[in-house]
Protein backbone atom coordinates (compact mmCIF):
# COMPACT_ATOMS: atom_id res chain seq x y z
CA UNK A 1 0.00 0.00 0.00
CA UNK A 2 1.68 3.41 -1.27
CA UNK A 3 0.33 5.45 1.46
CA UNK A 4 1.61 3.60 4.43
CA UNK A 5 4.85 4.94 4.24
CA UNK A 6 3.51 8.30 5.13
CA UNK A 7 3.35 8.94 8.27
CA UNK A 8 0.18 8.00 10.45
CA UNK A 9 -1.34 11.37 11.00
CA UNK A 10 -0.99 13.88 8.24
CA UNK A 11 -2.93 17.50 7.81
CA UNK A 12 -5.34 15.90 8.81
CA UNK A 13 -6.33 12.69 10.67
CA UNK A 14 -5.35 9.96 8.69
CA UNK A 15 -4.54 6.48 9.98
CA UNK A 16 -3.38 3.37 8.82
CA UNK A 17 -3.36 -0.25 9.82
CA UNK A 18 -2.66 -2.92 7.29
CA UNK A 19 -5.16 -5.67 7.01
CA UNK A 20 -4.40 -6.88 3.48
CA UNK A 21 -2.64 -9.69 2.95
CA UNK A 22 -0.64 -9.79 -0.24
CA UNK A 23 0.88 -6.66 -2.67
CA UNK A 24 -1.02 -6.72 -4.98
CA UNK A 25 -4.64 -8.62 -5.97
CA UNK A 26 -4.11 -10.91 -8.76
CA UNK A 27 -5.75 -10.09 -12.29
CA UNK A 28 -7.28 -13.57 -14.41
CA UNK A 29 -8.96 -13.63 -17.52
CA UNK A 30 -12.34 -14.81 -17.83
CA UNK A 31 -13.91 -16.52 -20.71
CA UNK A 32 -17.70 -17.03 -20.71
CA UNK A 33 -20.61 -17.80 -22.81
CA UNK A 34 -23.54 -15.97 -22.07
CA UNK A 35 -26.74 -15.67 -24.34
CA UNK A 36 -25.01 -17.85 -26.99
CA UNK A 37 -22.20 -15.29 -27.16
CA UNK A 38 -18.18 -15.49 -25.94
CA UNK A 39 -17.07 -12.90 -23.78
CA UNK A 40 -12.96 -12.42 -22.79
CA UNK A 41 -12.02 -10.01 -20.57
CA UNK A 42 -9.88 -9.33 -17.34
CA UNK A 43 -10.82 -9.11 -14.07
CA UNK A 44 -9.00 -7.69 -10.86
CA UNK A 45 -9.67 -9.92 -8.21
CA UNK A 46 -10.76 -7.96 -5.42
CA UNK A 47 -12.72 -10.41 -4.07
CA UNK A 48 -8.72 -11.96 -2.82
CA UNK A 49 -7.56 -9.19 -0.61
CA UNK A 50 -7.72 -11.69 2.81
CA UNK A 51 -8.02 -14.72 3.25
CA UNK A 52 -10.74 -14.87 5.92
CA UNK A 53 -13.02 -12.39 3.87
CA UNK A 54 -11.61 -10.43 1.18
CA UNK A 55 -13.55 -7.97 -0.96
CA UNK A 56 -12.97 -3.91 -1.78
CA UNK A 57 -14.25 -2.71 1.61
CA UNK A 58 -11.33 -4.03 2.83
CA UNK A 59 -8.81 -1.13 1.49
CA UNK A 60 -11.10 1.34 2.73
CA UNK A 61 -11.19 -0.34 6.27
CA UNK A 62 -6.93 0.03 6.26
CA UNK A 63 -8.18 3.72 6.95
CA UNK A 64 -10.97 3.39 9.27
CA UNK A 65 -11.05 0.90 11.45
CA UNK A 66 -7.83 2.51 13.13
CA UNK A 67 -10.44 5.56 14.25
CA UNK A 68 -12.25 2.45 16.62
CA UNK A 69 -9.60 2.51 19.03
CA UNK A 70 -10.05 6.08 20.90
CA UNK A 71 -13.49 5.83 19.79
CA UNK A 72 -16.96 3.69 18.90
CA UNK A 73 -17.10 3.61 15.46
CA UNK A 74 -20.83 3.79 13.88
CA UNK A 75 -21.42 1.95 10.72
CA UNK A 76 -24.87 3.17 8.93
CA UNK A 77 -25.47 0.84 6.83
CA UNK A 78 -28.29 -1.89 5.25
CA UNK A 79 -28.78 -5.30 6.24
CA UNK A 80 -26.50 -7.17 3.91
CA UNK A 81 -23.68 -4.19 4.06
CA UNK A 82 -20.49 -6.41 2.79
CA UNK A 83 -18.74 -3.52 5.48
CA UNK A 84 -20.39 -4.19 8.38
CA UNK A 85 -19.34 -7.83 7.61
CA UNK A 86 -15.77 -7.38 6.67
CA UNK A 87 -15.41 -4.57 9.53
CA UNK A 88 -16.67 -7.22 12.24
CA UNK A 89 -14.21 -10.09 10.59
CA UNK A 90 -11.06 -7.48 10.90
CA UNK A 91 -11.61 -5.38 13.86
CA UNK A 92 -9.48 -6.20 16.79
CA UNK A 93 -10.10 -6.54 20.93
CA UNK A 94 -9.29 -2.52 21.33
CA UNK A 95 -11.77 -1.48 18.03
CA UNK A 96 -14.93 -1.23 18.90
CA UNK A 97 -17.58 -1.30 15.73
CA UNK A 98 -21.45 -0.80 16.11
CA UNK A 99 -23.71 -1.45 12.68
CA UNK A 100 -26.57 0.94 12.24
CA UNK A 101 -28.61 -1.69 9.97
CA UNK A 102 -30.96 1.75 9.21
CA UNK A 103 -31.38 1.22 5.91
CA UNK A 104 -34.40 -1.01 4.08
CA UNK A 105 -32.85 -3.48 1.26
CA UNK A 106 -34.44 -5.66 -1.24
CA UNK A 107 -34.50 -9.35 -0.22
CA UNK A 108 -31.13 -11.75 -2.09
CA UNK A 109 -30.03 -15.15 0.10
CA UNK A 110 -26.60 -13.42 -0.13
CA UNK A 111 -27.83 -10.16 1.99
CA UNK A 112 -29.59 -12.95 4.49
CA UNK A 113 -26.10 -14.22 4.89
CA UNK A 114 -24.46 -11.09 5.55
CA UNK A 115 -27.08 -9.56 7.81
CA UNK A 116 -27.64 -12.95 9.82
CA UNK A 117 -23.88 -12.77 10.37
CA UNK A 118 -23.90 -9.30 11.38
CA UNK A 119 -26.38 -9.69 14.45
CA UNK A 120 -24.87 -12.64 15.82
CA UNK A 121 -20.86 -11.35 15.39
CA UNK A 122 -21.74 -7.87 16.95
CA UNK A 123 -22.53 -7.87 21.12
CA UNK A 124 -23.70 -4.06 20.83
CA UNK A 125 -25.47 -4.21 17.39
CA UNK A 126 -27.94 -1.59 16.93
CA UNK A 127 -30.39 -2.58 14.87
CA UNK A 128 -31.80 0.38 12.93
CA UNK A 129 -33.95 -1.10 10.17
CA UNK A 130 -37.84 -0.16 10.49
CA UNK A 131 -38.36 -0.17 14.19
CA UNK A 132 -35.74 1.50 15.23
CA UNK A 133 -34.36 3.80 12.67
CA UNK A 134 -35.33 6.59 14.72
CA UNK A 135 -33.86 5.76 17.96
CA UNK A 136 -30.23 4.65 15.43
CA UNK A 137 -30.50 8.23 13.24
CA UNK A 138 -30.58 10.74 16.49
CA UNK A 139 -27.60 8.51 17.94
CA UNK A 140 -25.87 9.37 14.24
CA UNK A 141 -26.57 12.76 14.59
CA UNK A 142 -25.73 13.32 17.70
CA UNK A 143 -22.58 11.88 17.49
CA UNK A 144 -22.01 13.83 14.03
CA UNK A 145 -22.59 16.76 15.82
CA UNK A 146 -20.65 16.01 19.42
CA UNK A 147 -17.77 14.22 18.14
CA UNK A 148 -18.24 11.63 20.86
CA UNK A 149 -18.33 8.81 18.19
CA UNK A 150 -16.83 8.38 14.57
CA UNK A 151 -19.47 7.73 12.06
CA UNK A 152 -18.65 6.23 8.76
CA UNK A 153 -20.51 7.47 5.99
CA UNK A 154 -22.17 4.67 4.10
CA UNK A 155 -20.24 2.18 2.29
CA UNK A 156 -17.64 4.00 3.78
CA UNK A 157 -17.75 6.59 1.64
CA UNK A 158 -15.52 9.51 3.17
CA UNK A 159 -11.94 10.60 2.33
CA UNK A 160 -10.44 8.18 4.98
CA UNK A 161 -12.34 5.09 2.89
CA UNK A 162 -11.82 6.54 -0.54
CA UNK A 163 -7.97 6.77 0.27
CA UNK A 164 -7.76 2.70 0.27
CA UNK A 165 -9.14 2.15 -3.28
CA UNK A 166 -5.77 4.42 -4.52
CA UNK A 167 -3.80 1.64 -4.97
CA UNK A 168 -5.64 -0.62 -7.12
CA UNK A 169 -4.43 1.49 -10.14
CA UNK A 170 -1.05 1.44 -9.04
CA UNK A 171 -0.84 -2.37 -8.69
CA UNK A 172 -2.25 -2.41 -12.54
CA UNK A 173 0.53 -0.07 -13.87
CA UNK A 174 3.22 -2.26 -11.58
CA UNK A 175 1.79 -5.39 -14.00
CA UNK A 176 1.99 -3.38 -16.92
CA UNK A 177 -2.41 -3.49 -17.02
CA UNK A 178 -3.58 -0.20 -19.09
CA UNK A 179 -6.97 -1.51 -20.09
CA UNK A 180 -9.27 0.90 -22.38
CA UNK A 181 -12.62 0.61 -20.16
CA UNK A 182 -13.03 -0.29 -16.58
CA UNK A 183 -15.93 -1.52 -15.33
CA UNK A 184 -17.09 -1.36 -11.50
CA UNK A 185 -20.21 -0.86 -9.01
CA UNK A 186 -21.03 2.56 -7.99
CA UNK A 187 -22.96 2.17 -4.86
CA UNK A 188 -21.56 5.11 -2.38
CA UNK A 189 -19.09 6.30 -4.51
CA UNK A 190 -15.81 5.49 -2.93
CA UNK A 191 -14.70 3.10 -5.11
CA UNK A 192 -14.58 5.30 -8.36
CA UNK A 193 -13.41 8.02 -6.24
CA UNK A 194 -10.25 6.45 -5.29
CA UNK A 195 -10.08 4.73 -8.79
CA UNK A 196 -9.59 8.42 -10.77
CA UNK A 197 -7.27 9.64 -8.06
CA UNK A 198 -4.81 6.58 -9.05
CA UNK A 199 -4.90 7.04 -12.39
CA UNK A 200 -4.16 10.22 -12.30
CA UNK A 201 -1.15 9.11 -10.35
CA UNK A 202 0.03 6.86 -13.23
CA UNK A 203 -1.12 9.57 -15.92
CA UNK A 204 1.88 11.69 -14.07
CA UNK A 205 4.04 8.69 -15.98
CA UNK A 206 1.80 7.49 -18.68
CA UNK A 207 -0.02 10.62 -19.76
CA UNK A 208 -1.71 8.51 -23.29
CA UNK A 209 -3.57 6.24 -20.93
CA UNK A 210 -6.81 7.39 -20.24
CA UNK A 211 -9.60 4.39 -19.84
CA UNK A 212 -13.00 4.91 -19.65
CA UNK A 213 -14.08 4.11 -15.93
CA UNK A 214 -17.68 2.43 -16.22
CA UNK A 215 -19.02 3.16 -12.75
CA UNK A 216 -22.66 1.40 -12.86
CA UNK A 217 -24.85 3.19 -10.25
CA UNK A 218 -27.04 1.20 -8.33
CA UNK A 219 -28.46 2.92 -5.35
CA UNK A 220 -31.44 3.95 -7.14
CA UNK A 221 -33.23 7.34 -5.88
CA UNK A 222 -30.39 9.56 -5.63
CA UNK A 223 -29.17 8.21 -8.93
CA UNK A 224 -32.29 7.96 -10.61
CA UNK A 225 -33.84 11.15 -9.29
CA UNK A 226 -30.77 13.21 -8.04
CA UNK A 227 -28.14 12.60 -10.45
CA UNK A 228 -26.37 15.95 -10.49
CA UNK A 229 -26.37 15.94 -6.46
CA UNK A 230 -24.58 12.28 -6.36
CA UNK A 231 -22.04 13.79 -9.35
CA UNK A 232 -21.30 17.19 -7.06
CA UNK A 233 -20.58 14.39 -4.53
CA UNK A 234 -18.21 13.02 -6.20
CA UNK A 235 -16.32 15.64 -7.72
CA UNK A 236 -16.15 17.23 -4.87
CA UNK A 237 -14.54 14.09 -2.55
CA UNK A 238 -11.98 13.78 -5.26
CA UNK A 239 -10.68 17.20 -5.35
CA UNK A 240 -10.69 17.42 -1.78
CA UNK A 241 -8.71 14.26 -1.65
CA UNK A 242 -6.24 15.57 -4.41
CA UNK A 243 -5.70 18.55 -2.12
CA UNK A 244 -4.65 16.66 0.65
CA UNK A 245 -1.92 14.61 -1.14
CA UNK A 246 -0.93 17.65 -2.10
CA UNK A 247 -0.44 18.89 1.54
CA UNK A 248 2.01 15.62 1.80
CA UNK A 249 4.05 16.29 -0.59
CA UNK A 250 2.73 14.46 -3.76
CA UNK A 251 1.94 16.25 -7.12
CA UNK A 252 -0.91 18.70 -7.86
CA UNK A 253 -3.26 16.29 -9.61
CA UNK A 254 -6.62 18.72 -9.26
CA UNK A 255 -6.21 20.37 -12.80
CA UNK A 256 -5.79 16.56 -14.75
CA UNK A 257 -8.77 15.59 -12.38
CA UNK A 258 -11.12 18.56 -13.31
CA UNK A 259 -10.11 19.28 -16.84
CA UNK A 260 -9.90 15.08 -18.07
CA UNK A 261 -10.34 12.96 -16.44
CA UNK A 262 -14.02 13.92 -14.23
CA UNK A 263 -15.49 15.48 -17.47
CA UNK A 264 -14.44 12.85 -20.39
CA UNK A 265 -13.06 9.79 -18.72
CA UNK A 266 -15.86 8.93 -15.80
CA UNK A 267 -18.93 7.33 -17.49
CA UNK A 268 -21.79 6.80 -14.67
CA UNK A 269 -24.74 4.13 -16.11
CA UNK A 270 -27.69 4.48 -14.80
CA UNK A 271 -29.35 1.72 -16.79
CA UNK A 272 -29.10 -0.63 -13.47
CA UNK A 273 -30.42 2.04 -10.53
CA UNK A 274 -33.99 1.20 -9.28
CA UNK A 275 -35.86 0.66 -6.35
CA UNK A 276 -34.94 -3.64 -6.58
CA UNK A 277 -31.20 -2.26 -6.31
CA UNK A 278 -30.76 -5.06 -4.41
CA UNK A 279 -32.66 -7.70 -5.87
CA UNK A 280 -31.79 -10.04 -8.49
CA UNK A 281 -33.97 -10.37 -12.15
CA UNK A 282 -34.23 -13.23 -14.93
CA UNK A 283 -30.91 -11.38 -16.29
CA UNK A 284 -28.80 -10.56 -13.63
CA UNK A 285 -29.56 -14.47 -12.59
CA UNK A 286 -28.19 -15.36 -15.91
CA UNK A 287 -24.79 -13.23 -15.86
CA UNK A 288 -24.23 -15.15 -12.30
CA UNK A 289 -24.53 -18.36 -13.68
CA UNK A 290 -22.34 -17.54 -16.27
CA UNK A 291 -20.06 -16.79 -14.25
CA UNK A 292 -19.98 -19.56 -12.75
CA UNK A 293 -19.54 -21.50 -15.17
CA UNK A 294 -16.71 -18.91 -16.70
CA UNK A 295 -13.15 -20.56 -17.57
CA UNK A 296 -10.60 -18.51 -15.46
CA UNK A 297 -7.07 -18.41 -16.52
CA UNK A 298 -4.01 -16.48 -14.65
CA UNK A 299 -2.33 -13.78 -17.00
CA UNK A 300 0.82 -13.76 -15.24
CA UNK A 301 1.37 -17.85 -15.82
CA UNK A 302 2.27 -19.44 -19.21
CA UNK A 303 -0.72 -21.91 -20.46
CA UNK A 304 1.37 -25.21 -19.67
CA UNK A 305 1.34 -24.22 -15.94
CA UNK A 306 -2.03 -23.30 -15.33
CA UNK A 307 -4.11 -24.59 -12.73
CA UNK A 308 -7.44 -24.58 -11.61
CA UNK A 309 -9.00 -21.31 -10.92
CA UNK A 310 -12.37 -20.39 -9.34
CA UNK A 311 -14.13 -18.05 -10.83
CA UNK A 312 -15.31 -14.58 -9.78
CA UNK A 313 -17.83 -15.08 -7.15
CA UNK A 314 -20.97 -12.97 -8.32
CA UNK A 315 -22.54 -12.60 -4.78
CA UNK A 316 -23.90 -9.28 -4.61
CA UNK A 317 -26.82 -8.49 -6.68
CA UNK A 318 -24.44 -5.26 -6.93
CA UNK A 319 -21.93 -6.98 -8.70
CA UNK A 320 -24.39 -8.67 -10.74
CA UNK A 321 -25.61 -5.62 -12.67
CA UNK A 322 -22.18 -4.69 -12.96
CA UNK A 323 -20.97 -7.75 -14.92
CA UNK A 324 -24.54 -7.30 -16.74
CA UNK A 325 -23.73 -3.50 -18.17
CA UNK A 326 -20.79 -4.98 -19.30
CA UNK A 327 -21.59 -7.81 -21.31
CA UNK A 328 -24.25 -5.46 -22.83
CA UNK A 329 -21.30 -3.06 -24.01
CA UNK A 330 -19.22 -5.77 -25.00
CA UNK A 331 -21.93 -7.71 -27.20
CA UNK A 332 -22.21 -4.38 -28.78
CA UNK A 333 -18.06 -3.85 -29.56
CA UNK A 334 -16.94 -7.30 -30.65
CA UNK A 335 -14.02 -5.30 -32.02
CA UNK A 336 -12.86 -5.33 -28.08
CA UNK A 337 -9.90 -7.83 -26.99
CA UNK A 338 -9.50 -9.25 -24.08
CA UNK A 339 -6.59 -6.88 -22.56
CA UNK A 340 -9.35 -3.72 -23.42
CA UNK A 341 -11.94 -4.70 -20.47
CA UNK A 342 -11.08 -5.20 -17.08
CA UNK A 343 -14.00 -5.91 -14.34
CA UNK A 344 -13.53 -5.14 -10.95
CA UNK A 345 -14.67 -7.96 -8.77
CA UNK A 346 -15.30 -6.63 -5.49
CA UNK A 347 -17.31 -8.89 -3.65
CA UNK A 348 -16.87 -11.72 -1.07
CA UNK A 349 -19.05 -14.32 0.11
CA UNK A 350 -18.96 -15.78 3.99
CA UNK A 351 -16.99 -18.64 4.13
CA UNK A 352 -19.02 -22.08 4.85
CA UNK A 353 -17.93 -22.19 8.43
CA UNK A 354 -18.65 -18.22 9.57
CA UNK A 355 -21.97 -19.29 7.75
CA UNK A 356 -22.40 -22.49 9.27
CA UNK A 357 -21.73 -20.37 12.79
CA UNK A 358 -23.78 -17.64 12.00
CA UNK A 359 -27.13 -19.50 11.17
CA UNK A 360 -26.47 -21.39 14.65
CA UNK A 361 -25.93 -18.21 16.57
CA UNK A 362 -28.89 -16.79 14.74
CA UNK A 363 -31.00 -19.78 15.43
CA UNK A 364 -30.18 -19.65 19.40
CA UNK A 365 -31.01 -16.24 19.93
CA UNK A 366 -34.16 -16.05 16.96
CA UNK A 367 -37.15 -15.89 19.38
CA UNK A 368 -35.57 -12.83 21.65
CA UNK A 369 -34.85 -11.43 18.07
CA UNK A 370 -38.60 -11.97 17.35
CA UNK A 371 -39.62 -9.95 20.19
CA UNK A 372 -37.42 -7.28 19.58
CA UNK A 373 -37.05 -6.93 15.53
CA UNK A 374 -39.78 -8.53 14.38
CA UNK A 375 -39.68 -7.05 10.76
CA UNK A 376 -35.96 -7.92 10.84
CA UNK A 377 -36.22 -10.88 11.57
CA UNK A 378 -39.06 -11.39 8.65
CA UNK A 379 -36.99 -10.06 6.88
CA UNK A 380 -34.11 -12.59 7.12
CA UNK A 381 -36.45 -15.43 6.97
CA UNK A 382 -37.93 -14.02 3.39
CA UNK A 383 -34.46 -13.98 2.27
CA UNK A 384 -33.84 -17.74 2.65
CA UNK A 385 -37.15 -17.95 0.81
CA UNK A 386 -35.17 -16.12 -2.32
CA UNK A 387 -34.34 -18.00 -5.33
CA UNK A 388 -31.28 -16.46 -5.54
Amino acid sequence: MFLSRYPKRVGTRVYFRKIIQHSSTTVHVVKLQFQEKTFSFLTKREDGTHKEYGGNKVRALEFLLPYARKKTMLIPSTPGSNLCVASLKHRTTNENVVPLLMFPEAISRDNGKNARFTCTNCDRCEIGIYERFFVSLPRAIRALVTGSEYVVAPGGANVQGALGYISIPLEMEAEGIFPKHIWLTVGSGATLVGMVIGIALVRRKRTSWRPCIHGVCVNGIVCMYCPWIYRYYLRTMTIRIARLLKMWGLPDLEDDLVNVLLPTCVSLDMSQAGRDHGAFNSRTLSVRTSFRRAHVDDRRQHRSEQRSISPPEICSTYTSKTASAMLAFLACHPEMTTEDTLFLSTKCTLSSTDDNDAEQSYNAVKTKMRRKQPKLCQWIDKCFLSPS
